[in-house]
């Protein structure tokens, strides 16, 4: 259960990835892009945003790993891996 999975498809990891969460049994966080490089950044796919995705699906106890060097001198580099703990929600009130 446990097992890193090489699959030949995206597709493949998406369902992998989505089936793990499921039996995780806990709530599940749908994060959103922001997307501040114009127009073109919000319709760019994975593969031209470096692996980056418009959406990310997180639930506490999923097991997580980097896809970029974000600061190699504390650790946070490309392949490390991780668990989420927790998942604090913030909101943002809009007064119009």
């Amino acid at each position: 259960m446990d097992a890193i999975h090489i699959t030949p498809q995206k597709v493949d990891v998406y369902e992998i990835n989505l089936a793990k969460l499921k039996s995780l049994n806990a709530s599940v966080a749908r994060v959103h892009a922001v997307h501040t490089g114009g127009n073109d950044a919000s319709k760019a796919d994975s593969d031209t945003a470096k692996g980056l995705e418009a959406q990310l699906l997180l639930s506490k106890g999923a097991r997580v790993m980097l896809k970029a060097n974000l600061s190699v001198e504390t650790g946070l580099a490309n392949g490390s891996v991780g668990t989420i703990d927790d998942i604090y929600l913030l909101f943002q009130l809009l007064f119009l």
